[in-house]
């Protein structure tokens, strides 16, 4: 499916794990003893970690739909799918 577009090889491997596992990408927040927000991203329901800019690249290419669980629709997804 994602061979057509062409992205990072992490990108590409997010992508797959959610349209042939049936994952779906979760972005988290984790707060830093500086006070700072660190965005995660979590692949469910496994639970592995992904990275920011893996996962941004996946969602950039329009192969993982947004759930519209945010609070404002799809620009505020916090959950995609493929």
């Amino acid at each position: 499916m994602s061979n057509s577009i062409k992205m990072s090889q992490r990108a590409k491997l997010i992508v797959d794990r959610c349209h042939d596992d049936g994952q779906r990408l979760c972005k988290s927040f984790r707060i830093k003893t500086t006070g700072d927000a660190e965005v995660m991203y979590v692949l469910e329901p496994s639970g592995k970690r992904v990275g920011p800019k893996g996962a941004q690249e996946a969602i950039d290419t329009g192969l993982l739909k947004a759930l519209d669980d945010g609070l404002f629709g799809a620009l505020t997804a916090q959950t995609w799918i493929a």
